[in-house]
């Protein structure tokens, strides 16, 4: 555990959460007061010194006894998943300091703007949109992969597959009928280095098909990046251009879709752009889609019989009647240790 790695009186403990409602929230905050409490000599003013909470729930977070100055609210508006450029950003700012931050929100703004003024036919989230509904609501395709040429971004395909699942994944439009096309697909990928030697088998070929985006960065004077990019490209040539062979085991049907990205660096910047391009093209998804991106009602379903369900465990509660077999055979099997 890393709090078994740090001085807990010198450690500034940053909570970020929304609502301040969410049951691993409250309980990650209660275990962290109830450690700085443990340690003698360590007054509660302290305590409270030793915490900030970035959240749009101010009444809840001044019951935790944190200080006003303390608290970084932000607009209830903002979703989680679009809400780094706010005080929920605050972690990446202590980690990389103001400039870097300033950066990186620069980047995201100048795709803002991009995305604002730039024509349709020459506006790059939203081509990205259009491709991607195409080969969803068009080819059929499920899935799509996002595959990071760069271990710093390393992140990214998880990133991206909340980003666009949590926001797309739904069946209801905003009229509240359920809609009859697919909406957002899985998504999935990791370094593509890594992901050579483990899924790509599949992208040539297997019997299904699924459209990749590609991200590489062109820094020169590395020799390993140098041969990063070159892997790159040439999965991606493979991809289109696949291979005829004698033997049908050998053969790679090509005409398979990818995209790659470019980025001449990576700086703050750039990342703010890339981050910025990806929440657009999810939005633009959701406009023509016609279904509401900034909610997540099947994640609260999840989370309200989460809490029941801990209840039921903590205090060796029975399962109830109205609870489904298959849970509730599993339930006993976990409350008698079976």
């Amino acid at each position: 555990s890393i709090l078994q790695n740090i001085n807990i009186t010198e450690t500034l403990f940053c909570i970020s959460s929304k609502s301040l409602g969410t049951i691993e929230t409250k309980k990650n905050t209660k275990s962290i007061i109830k450690l700085l409490n443990s340690y003698e000599d360590y007054q509660p003013d302290k305590i409270k010194q030793s915490l900030v909470i970035a959240t749009t729930n101010i009444e809840k977070a001044k019951e935790l006894g944190v200080p006003e100055s303390h608290i970084m609210p932000f607009d209830y508006s903002i979703g989680g998943r679009f809400s780094v450029w706010s005080s929920i950003g605050f972690p990446l700012l202590m980690a990389i300091g103001k400039s870097n931050f300033n950066n990186f929100l620069a980047g995201a703004e100048h795709t803002d703007n991009h995305f604002q003024n730039t024509p349709f036919h020459e506006n790059i989230p939203v081509i990205m949109a259009l491709m991607s509904i195409w080969y969803r609501n068009f080819v059929n395709l499920p899935a799509y992969a996002v595959i990071p040429y760069d271990s710093r971004l390393s992140n990214i395909s998880a990133w991206m597959q909340q980003l666009m699942m949590e926001s797309n994944g739904k069946m209801v439009d905003n009229n509240g009928d359920i809609v009859d096309y697919s909406t957002s697909p899985f998504i999935f990928g990791e370094h593509g280095q890594l992901s050579q030697h483990a899924f790509f088998q599949a992208f040539h070929q297997g019997k299904d098909s699924l459209p990749i985006d590609f991200i590489g960065v062109m820094e020169k004077g590395d020799r390993n990046q140098t041969f990063l990019l070159a892997n790159m490209l040439a999965q991606s040539a493979a991809l289109l251009r696949g291979n005829r062979s004698e033997k049908n085991s050998n053969s790679c049907p090509g005409n398979r879709p990818s995209t790659v990205i470019l980025m001449k660096k990576l700086t703050p910047f750039t990342l703010g752009q890339l981050l910025a391009v990806y929440e657009h093209m999810v939005y633009t998804q959701a406009v023509i889609w016609n279904i509401n991106c900034f909610d997540q009602p099947g994640v609260e379903l999840g989370k309200k019989l989460a809490c029941e369900i801990v209840n039921q465990i903590e205090n060796s509660i029975s399962p109830t009647m109205e609870m489904d077999p298959s849970t509730k055979n599993l339930l006993n099997k976990v409350l008698n240790n079976e």
